[in-house]
């Protein structure tokens, strides 16, 4: 058979539902058991979060004049930052900040039970005509820092909150 220099130009990307790029603002992040009606609401009000970040550091043997490698202990590299917009009426704030006093609260200087202030969570991601196609879970997903955002008299923009989340474990369902 021979080589056809069509096969490398872009319409055989277009031609096929193979290579439909996976756009990266068609998704959805889940928290289950929030607060209030906090599950529903930090879908509506999300603007991004990043999918996880796995490494296994190495771990070295040496043998003769050579070292080899093997698989450490998997590290979830989970601080991802999920950002919301705060709403007047449907409070994230509140959602955010119960959540938060599950981890820790002030009133009484307590640290929560973590059965209580952990939660599992999903990242679904769709295509372009809303389908799913991917879903990550998330396990042990909690707040360990919350920025609420700044206020100002000199600017004219969206109030967001960001929150660093951590997370036990993800991995594709």
């Amino acid at each position: 058979m021979a080589w056809d220099s069509r096969s490398l130009g872009p319409q055989h990307l277009a031609a096929s539902l193979n290579y439909e790029p996976q756009r990266s603002n068609n998704f959805q992040v889940t928290i289950y058991g929030l607060p209030g009606q906090g599950t529903e609401l930090v879908m509506l009000t999300l603007v991004d979060f990043s999918l996880p970040r796995v490494t296994n550091d190495p771990l070295p043997l040496q043998h003769g004049n050579t070292n080899v490698k093997f698989a450490g202990v998997t590290q979830w590299q989970g601080s991802d930052t999920l950002n919301v917009v705060d709403y007047i009426t449907t409070d994230m704030e509140k959602i955010i900040s119960d959540w938060r006093e599950l981890v820790y609260r002030p009133s009484d200087d307590a640290i929560g039970w973590a059965a209580q202030y952990k939660k599992q969570g999903s990242v679904v991601e769709a295509g372009p005509d809303g389908t799913f196609l991917r879903e990550w879970k998330y396990e042990g997903m909690w707040p360990s820092e919350v920025n609420y955002g700044a206020l100002s008299h000199e600017n004219n923009e969206l109030k967001k909150i960001e929150i660093q989340i951590q997370y036990d474990r993800a991995y594709r369902a």
